[in-house]
């Protein structure tokens, strides 16, 4: 599912995405709209037996490997752990420009396991991540690919998306 950079979508579109218990991708980079409460809709997605028939209930986004928040200024490092602790297929999140991220995410993922199948980490220009503890991450997680470039203060219009030809 791709809302990349769509301005009217707001934070009550992830209480359906949420439903769609089948979703593999997720891009919401660039949407303005989402903040950490729609953020955290996108964990409550469920539905009951009686609903469907189901035998067992339905769990959203159990089958998630790729989620891409990027650029989304209004999110925390808490929204984004409890989504890897429901998305325990993730492979590939990609953070690059959200600014309230912090090394708290590297300690969950570390010490709390919350993304056992992590593969690749995306966190380019994002001021609160300093070196020591990125490089300390680094090592404690050699299998997982970890994506940073050095910081440098950008044009306010960059979305840091682009890539020099």
């Amino acid at each position: 599912m791709n809302l990349n950079d769509q301005e009217t979508v707001t934070g009550e579109i992830t209480k359906t995405i949420a439903k769609c218990f089948q979703l593999r991708i997720i891009d919401l980079s660039g949407v303005k709209g989402i903040d950490e409460a729609g953020l955290g809709n996108i964990v409550k997605g469920s539905i009951e037996p009686k609903e469907f028939g189901e035998k067992a209930t339905l769990v959203g986004l159990q089958y998630l490997t790729s989620l891409k928040l990027n650029t989304l200024d209004k999110i925390f490092d808490s929204s984004i752990v409890n989504i890897l602790r429901a998305c325990p297929n993730m492979q590939q999140l990609e953070l690059n420009k959200c600014e309230n991220v912090s090394e708290f995410l590297f300690e969950a993922i570390t010490n709390q396991k919350v993304a056992p199948n992590l593969k690749y980490l995306d966190i380019n220009m994002i001021k609160n991540i300093k070196a020591d503890p990125l490089e300390e991450f680094r090592w404690a997680n050699p299998k997982l690919i970890v994506r940073r470039f050095m910081f440098q203060e950008a044009p306010p219009k960059d979305n840091g998306l682009w890539r020099p030809l």
